[in-house]
């Protein structure tokens, strides 16, 4: 049968669904509780339950028995039912919450996504079409909605999305806390909670009626084939039935994010590519043109660009043409984005793996930078329902710094860190205090603070929330009014650029810097691994075990560290992030690599730093594993910073 999930996947792409079928090798995880760590929604779901009590859960796996269990309570004058199954000749599905009162039949359908009833982007319907970002729970819902229309033809079904609002503030401390996911012994996981009244008196959670995004939904014609809504469900499920593979175009954005791919060790063992078996088929290309590089291998190239070159059927960097990318400056100093993309695919064309660098302009760069140099990195947290009263849905938690200093004289050192993991406290005007403690203390010259950097807008995002926060928060704090002078002096925002705005490394490295090895990304990731491939200096000087070492590079959290280990060749040295220990010991490392590529494709265990602040925040975790947890991601944030001290140490020795 064609369930509500893969209706979801084939709504991706209806080729999926065939490899899906036939157990094709997939990137993403088969294990149902590190799904539920990733997706988060089960939280919620558990929470949505507490809203509508007296229902019935229909908790058994097995799909007859479900529709049996269901059908009964159906016939009930009045019923509420958690997970109830319904089935129409080929299509099956498991509904969140449905309520039956008399002939009319109410589905809900639960989400963690953000939706605001005073933000029109956070809405379903904008201009009267389906706003993109919220296009993915329609069509589920619209799904689920035919199903029961087919099944119950006597019933009136009106439809509802419960959505997290995030305009209502949690009057509850620790409610996150009061919701788990553990594993079970079938494979499996279950969500338990301790949740009371009063933990549900002020919903986080809105009705959202659907039924008018559904029928502009149903009024659509799907691209492949071309067919309205009702008449797709019914091909797909057809299709399905008959494990028949529907062909569906290459598109950019599709098979660059397939999950049906293999590795080369992978296919060494006799593992089926169906990403490869795709682009066989449609492009009658062979094994070797696998080897060639392929344009949706780099990042950073402009997608409007990239989908004209899939159009037109040319996938490799060797039929890219100059006209293709069309490159002109944007007037700025620097490479502008498509300068940029069209010199790295010429140095592709040609197998040119030199490092190339704008030396006027990051000399230029450099000498408008004021010492002392520092660099701060932080690690925050987001969860659709809140661990603290007063705060609200999906807002960010910051609850960590690094602080890397470098004076005029070159010498390095880690001058500060911040952590706070307690499960009772809201981190992030402390945190604010300590960052704004530790730069005055060590990032002042001459009554003036020397250059801030950053990695990425990100660290901007997160002031402005805490400069937001404070503005709006009506309890008495001492130093607001301090705080926020702070915050707005180190950032920058549509209506001021602070005197002491943060540098962004990241627009450094787009504009001056090129490293083919990192495939066009500027992710500290791939960064970080090819400088330190490319630099006979920071090889020669990380080498050796001078981090954290008397009379070498001071650290918080490093003793003698050799930040350079090189891989079997003897030649490549290894990503710094992979000789970390694990954040999370009670995950391997191939779970924790589904978690990165499921939560965060930044920086290696950045998903394991979000989900060890969760774990801390349970009240019985023994103190051993919480202080553990707090070393390692002390550790991790320090090598954030001190990825960005390499990335300026390598640019300095290039252009002197």
């Amino acid at each position: 049968m064609l369930t509500k999930s893969l209706y979801k996947l084939a709504c991706e792409c209806p080729t999926k669904l065939y490899y899906q079928k036939n157990g094709y090798t997939s990137s993403k995880s088969d294990d149902p509780f590190l799904e539920a760590l990733a997706d988060g929604g089960h939280k919620v779901g558990e929470l949505a339950k507490q809203y509508y009590p007296g229902g019935v859960e229909v908790s058994t796996h097995d799909h007859e028995d479900a529709l049996e269990q269901t059908t009964v309570l159906l016939e009930k004058d009045t019923s509420i039912i958690y997970e109830g199954a319904v089935r129409h000749q080929r299509l099956f599905i498991r509904a969140d919450i449905l309520i039956k009162d008399g002939v009319n039949l109410k589905l809900i359908e639960v989400k963690s996504k953000s939706y605001s009833p005073d933000n029109v982007k956070k809405q379903l319907l904008v201009k009267n079409c389906v706003n993109p970002k919220m296009r993915d729970p329609v069509q589920d819902v619209a799904f689920q909605k035919y199903v029961l229309e087919k099944a119950f033809p006597n019933l009136i079904i009106t439809s509802f999305l419960l959505l997290v609002d995030t305009t209502v503030t949690c009057q509850t401390s620790g409610l996150n806390q009061k919701i788990r996911i553990k594993r079970n012994d079938d494979h499996g996981f279950d969500v338990v909670n301790s949740l009371n009244d009063a933990d549900i008196e002020t919903r986080i959670l809105r009705e959202v009626e659907a039924d008018e995004a559904i029928a502009v939904i149903t009024k659509e014609v799907a691209p492949t084939p071309t067919l309205l809504f009702i008449d797709n469900i019914n091909f797909l499920a057809e299709k399905y039935g008959a494990n028949e593979k529907i062909s569906s175009p290459i598109a950019r954005k599709k098979c660059s994010q397939c999950e049906f791919t293999t590795t080369e060790g992978q296919e060494a063992d006799g593992l089926t590519s169906g990403f490869k078996e795709c682009w066989k088929e449609k492009n009658n290309w062979g094994d070797t043109d696998f080897n060639e590089p392929n344009i949706l291998d780099y990042k950073g190239l402009p997608w409007r660009n990239v989908d004209n070159l899939v159009s037109q059927q040319r996938f490799k960097v060797s039929q890219v043409i100059e006209s293709d990318i069309a490159p002109k400056s944007d007037g700025k100093p620097g490479l502008s984005e498509k300068e940029r993309a069209w010199k790295l695919l010429q140095k592709v064309q040609v197998d040119d793996k030199s490092t190339w660098i704008d030396n006027k302009g990051m000399l230029e760069e450099f000498n408008s930078w004021r010492y002392p140099l520092s660099f701060i990195d932080f690690e925050t947290s987001l969860s659709a329902i809140p661990y603290h009263a007063g705060r609200r849905p999906n807002e960010n938690i910051i609850f960590q710094f690094s602080h890397h200093t470098v004076d005029k004289d070159q010498n390095i050192v880690h001058v500060g860190d911040y952590i706070n993991l307690n499960s009772n406290d809201f981190p992030n005007y402390e945190f604010i205090r300590q960052l704004k403690s530790s730069l005055d203390e060590h990032g002042v010259s001459n009554g003036r603070y020397g250059t801030i950097f950053r990695f990425s807008s990100y660290e901007n995002t997160c002031l402005t929330t805490i400069a937001k926060q404070l503005s709006e928060d009506s309890s008495e704090i001492s130093d607001r009014d301090e705080l926020l002078t702070f915050i707005k002096d180190i950032t920058q925002n549509d209506e001021h650029i602070g005197e002491s705005n943060m540098v962004d490394l990241c627009e450094i490295a787009k504009r001056y810097y090129l490293n083919p090895e990192t495939k066009g990304s500027n992710s500290i990731k791939y960064l970080l691994p090819a400088i330190l491939n490319s630099s006979d200096y920071l090889k020669q000087k990380y080498s050796s075990a001078i981090y954290g070492a008397e009379n070498g590079v001071v650290s918080k959290n490093f003793e003698n560290k050799i930040w350079i280990e090189f891989e079997q060749d003897g030649v490549t040295p290894k990503n710094p992030y992979k000789l970390l220990p694990p954040i999370l010991n009670d995950l391997t490392t191939e779970e924790m690599a589904i978690l990165e590529s499921s939560v965060n494709d930044n920086i290696d265990q950045g998903a394991a730093a979000m989900m060890a602040y969760a774990k801390c925040q349970y009240d019985d975790m023994k103190d051993l594993e919480h202080e553990q947890i707090k070393k390692a991601l002390l550790r991790y944030c320090e090598l954030d910073t001190l990825a960005m001290v390499m990335l300026y140490e390598g640019w300095r020795e290039m252009i002197k």
